[in-house]
């Protein structure tokens, strides 16, 4: 099924362009507005959006933008460039996929940016549960777990994919849900999204893990850390922890360098 849907989205690629200067906020440049009409925390907020051009290969993506690189106002206005890495080129729609953690995915679709009346959209946010989720992390014994913190990931790469019909300049990052402290043997307690109640994602999906540095590592600020469910594979379509609507189980995870 994978291959079959990967193959379709090759029929119908948008020829996606990313440049640093279509992400600058030059003053006097056309920029559009995305409204988060919710109370949010902006650590759990985060918008993959594409810029289309007037020709298919006009236009940009971004792939995930979070925190202070949103640039996200007191108002909750969050600006999105406008300008094309072409200098003749103008915008023309947009295509936006919001994450705000207590809540469903949002989708954000103009059509054409020349007949909306203002260039500022609200988001509209529906309230979602969060489901508990405990484990163990397997920790190296010169491993201090109070240095440490565990983030829980989204893997929202097919589903960005679709909505956007291209699969140019896609990471397999994912969209950070939920972070927690471990405790001293490695145990965590926390919630993550109740995303197999979200229709927009139909019960699929997989989290994985991520392990996060409190300390510097020889002069640098994090030193590359990851967690696995034990006896599963560091890469791969079937890694991860699949969507439920429940977690019952503890689950077990490996701590791996990088």
């Amino acid at each position: 099924m994978r291959s079959k849907f990967l193959a379709a989205l090759l029929v119908s690629v948008f020829a996606v362009q990313c440049s640093p200067r279509t992400q600058s906020s030059e003053s006097g440049a056309p920029v559009f507005f995305l409204h988060i009409n919710q109370p949010v925390d902006p650590e759990f907020l985060e918008v993959s959006y594409l810029v289309k051009g007037a020709k298919s290969g006009d236009g940009y993506a971004n792939f995930g933008s979070r925190g202070p690189s949103l640039k996200m106002t007191a108002t909750q206005d969050i600006p999105i460039s406008l300008t094309l890495p072409q200098n003749e080129q103008r915008a023309t729609g947009l295509k936006a996929v919001v994450f705000c953690r207590n809540y469903r995915l949002a989708f954000v679709g103009v059509p054409s940016l020349a007949r909306v009346p203002s260039k500022r959209v609200a988001v509209d946010l529906v309230p979602l549960g969060n489901v508990a989720l405990t484990g163990h992390v397997i920790l190296p014994k010169e491993v201090n777990s109070a240095d440490l913190r565990l983030d829980v990931l989204y893997d929202n790469t097919l589903l960005v994919m679709f909505y956007f019909e291209s699969i140019e300049g896609i990471s397999g990052g994912g969209m950070k849900v939920a972070t927690t402290t471990l405790a001293a043997d490695g145990s965590f307690k926390t919630t993550i999204p109740d995303f197999a109640n979200d229709p927009a994602l139909k019960g699929s999906g997989r989290f994985n893990f991520g392990i996060r540095s409190l300390r510097p590592y020889h002069g640098a600020s994090e030193r590359a850390m990851a967690a696995h469910l034990v006896g599963q594979p560091d890469v791969g379509s079937h890694t991860g922890l699949p969507m439920a609507a429940s977690y019952p189980e503890p689950i077990a995870l490996e701590f791996r360098w990088q």
